[in-house]
């Protein structure tokens, strides 16, 4: 009888054994796969005060019905808060946004943007292009988009190339694409090519207020 109990606690022995060496393998299983996905910021990064880097970053928002809204692309992301995402800052940002049928309504292309949860915002700086859907290319240093509103606002000078026409706008533009309005602040010179194509009459205008 002693030596059966004996073999009965060897026996149970290796059964805990072997327990624990298959939750040490899930434990680093599941380590690994966090390695992919979140990569913990460490020093000499291009972000400082982020809790997580993400490469090849992507973000998305849907209505309620499936439509598409806007989708952000980047090299890399940067999260700030990770109980709840208050704000994200993106390197090598791109930015599409669709109108209420799903259609593409406009692109921004930057070496930085910035997504603010909080305020419903997004603020892209360095080398920036903003393309609206006919075609309108802006270039300027700094731009905001609401992401409620649609509107695109840049409080810095601004270049509009739209059809053959060049327009510098000193103190910045204001567009509001959804009602197709669009302030150039302090213009300073208009430039048109007179080989460009005439616009088609039946496309539809975007008011020009100067001031």
């Amino acid at each position: 009888m002693i030596l059966t109990g004996h073999k009965n606690i060897l026996i149970f022995l290796k059964i805990q054994s072997n327990l624990l060496l298959i939750f040490i393998a899930i434990f680093l299983t599941l380590m690994s796969s966090c390695k992919e996905s979140y990569r913990i910021v460490h020093e000499n990064t291009r972000e400082n005060g982020g809790a997580v880097r993400l490469g090849k970053f992507r973000r998305e928002s849907m209505t309620v019905e499936g439509i598409r809204q806007w989708v952000v692309t980047a090299e890399e992301g940067y999260i700030f808060g990770l109980d709840k995402e208050s704000r994200i800052v993106t390197y090598n940002f791109h930015f599409s946004s669709f109108d209420s049928e799903g259609n593409l309504s406009g692109e921004i292309d930057a070496k930085r943007g910035e997504i603010d949860y909080e305020k419903r915002s997004i603020r892209v700086d360095g080398d920036v292009n903003y393309k609206d859907a006919g075609g309108k290319l802006i270039k300027t240093t700094e731009l905001t988009y609401d992401m409620d509103s649609k509107i695109v606002e840049s409080v810095v000078p601004v270049v509009i190339y739209d059809d053959g026409t060049t327009t510098n706008c000193r103190r910045g533009i204001w567009i509001d694409n959804e009602n197709e309005k669009q302030i150039c602040k302090s213009p300073d010179a208009v430039n048109v090519d007179t080989g460009a194509k005439k616009k088609n009459e039946s496309s539809s205008t975007v008011e020009d207020i100067f001031q």
